[in-house]
């Protein structure tokens, strides 16, 4: 936990997957690593994963999806919770993707799943 919690993988623009069963702490952990991250002034982005997806969908209804956007591009710590639980339209799927692929390899996004990897 130490060695996450030095956030080295922040610097190296490397995700983490956090995953178990209902009330193994993967929000609180994950809580914790974005809360040390702006501890050390790093700007870090929570969201419930349908959420932050109904969120955008009503911001390209209302024409401010790239505003949004930006929010996100600009965090260097993205807190994805909850992932996997609720099914998402296409649309949202492919929002997802790219987000996650815009952000691969330049700064970290945290995924707290139920879901098994590979499931």
């Amino acid at each position: 936990m130490q060695r996450l919690a030095d956030l080295g993988f922040m610097s190296e623009g490397r995700n983490l997957f956090i995953v178990g069963s209902t009330g193994t702490g993967k929000s609180y952990i994950a809580t914790a690593l974005g809360y040390r991250a702006c501890q050390k002034e790093h700007k870090v982005l929570y969201a419930n994963t349908a959420k932050l997806m109904a969120k955008l969908k009503v911001a390209k209804a209302k024409g401010s999806i790239l505003q949004e956007l930006k929010k996100i591009e600009r965090t260097e710590l993205l807190i994805l919770d909850d992932f996997g639980l609720q099914p998402l339209d296409t649309a949202a799927r492919n929002l997802l993707m790219d987000i996650i692929e815009d952000r691969h390899g330049k700064k970290s996004t945290i995924i707290a799943s139920q879901i098994p990897i590979g499931a």
